[in-house]
């Protein structure tokens, strides 16, 4: 009779258990996740920093020129929206160059978390009701993280634009602010 119920009571067991033991779809779902966060972080590696520095910088020193002591008071009135038009992109940038830094930091804890899901749904130290709670926080990081990046993206590009735009309508100015600082500065080296 005790053997009975111990037979009875191991298969009650198993048969509970079971449902647990299939854990396919839920790891092919972590491989999904996965797979999206390594594609967004390509896309994210898209945005060139080396660009982003090297417009920062010709940014930052558009601003320089335009603060000339070289130009008189008529000739800054005059290049004054000009310089607020690249103090804004040059603001804008150094922005989009930090939020870049931190948004390659969440990626990389994101894998780390989708990893570690893994690994504990593997280990069975998730059952399938926890592991759903978890993928859906990880998805919901996931479109946050491709939105955030999506939009680093579209102001990159359009700022981008708007620095070029500058440099190409004030082309002839900038060529003459150029020779007067590399002048001045000549000039206080000997």
């Amino acid at each position: 009779m005790i053997k009975y119920i111990f037979h009875i009571a191991v298969i009650t067991i198993f048969i509970s258990s079971c449902r647990e033991i299939n854990i396919n779809n839920e790891l092919k779902n972590t491989v999904i996740l996965d797979s999206l966060l390594v594609l967004q972080q390509t896309e994210m590696r898209a945005i060139d920093s080396t660009k982003l520095l090297s417009y920062i910088e010709k940014a930052s020193r558009r601003v320089y020129l335009f603060e000339s002591e070289n130009l008189n008071p008529f000739q800054k009135q005059w290049l004054h929206h000009d310089k607020l038009a690249y103090e804004e992109i040059y603001l804008s940038l150094k922005r989009i160059h930090e939020k870049i830094d931190s948004t390659h930091l969440a990626y990389e804890y994101s894998k780390q978390q989708i990893q570690a899901l893994k690994e504990d749904l593997l280990h069975r130290h998730l059952n399938k009701e926890d592991f759903k709670g978890y993928f859906t926080d990880e998805q919901k990081i996931l479109a946050e993280l491709k939105e955030q990046s999506d939009n680093l993206n579209k102001s990159f590009t359009k700022h981008q634009h708007k620095l070029d735009s500058l440099e190409f309508k004030l082309q002839g100015v900038l060529t003459q602010l150029d020779a007067i600082d590399s002048r001045d500065e000549e000039s206080t080296k000997n």
